[in-house]
């Protein structure tokens, strides 16, 4: 079946506006329209996001150097992601009654998903 030709696609955020969406959305755009990427990065783009303030850009359209180690931040979202892997399975291994019990003791409407939060995630 071949698509369309309509598309949505959606971001999320918490990049830095200079360094990884527009290499994203340029890499996206290139594979939807069959055209390969290569490495460098233009030099005219790293110029204007150079310009625009923010630190300085990737040359290639893969790199991107991540967040600086940090062991503690890293061991916490480790043991965050381990325990809500394992609420959802213990969620999803309640029989479809009890599920249904659940969501409506935690004031879930229908159609809409729970906000589970800790005060960990606040900080």
């Amino acid at each position: 079946m071949r698509p369309a030709g309509r598309l949505l696609a959606l971001s999320g955020g918490g990049y830095e506006p200079c360094t990884a969406p527009p290499r994203a959305w340029a890499a996206l755009a290139a594979r939807m329209a069959g055209v390969e990427v290569t490495d460098p990065v233009p030099e005219t783009w790293r110029a204007i996001a150079l310009a625009a303030g923010g630190p300085a850009p990737a040359r290639g359209w893969f790199e991107d150097a991540g967040p600086a180690p940090d062991a503690e931040r890293d061991r916490r979202a480790a043991a965050e992601s381990d325990a809500a892997i394992a609420l959802t399975r213990a969620v999803l291994a309640l029989p479809s009654g009890a599920r249904r019990r659940l969501t409506v003791a935690l004031g879930v409407r229908e159609g809409h998903r729970p906000r589970i939060s800790s005060s960990r995630s606040r900080r």
